[in-house]
């Protein structure tokens, strides 16, 4: 186990977050509600998953890799585009 003498320096970085009202639709809302219902997790918590994807799909397609669903055999068998 690693132990930290006095004389070193810890930094410690806090990210705060950001807060912010976000307008939805009555569709997109049932559909975050039921999402949240199935996974557990927030609708705040979905929101950052799905920006997250996002984020990694626009980088994918930047790297000239496609973005998309494939089956048990690694078979591209639905292409996302407009990243």
């Amino acid at each position: 186990m690693d132990h930290i003498s006095s004389s070193e320096e810890i930094e410690i970085i806090v990210k705060a977050k950001k807060r912010f009202t976000l307008e939805l639709s009555p569709q997109i809302d049932d559909l975050l509600v039921k999402w949240s219902e199935e996974s557990g997790m927030t609708r705040a918590e979905l929101l950052r998953r799905a920006i997250a994807l996002m984020e990694a799909s626009r980088n994918a397609a930047h790297e000239g890799l496609k973005v998309g669903f494939v089956d048990s055999k690694g078979t591209l068998k639905r292409e996302v585009v407009g990243f």
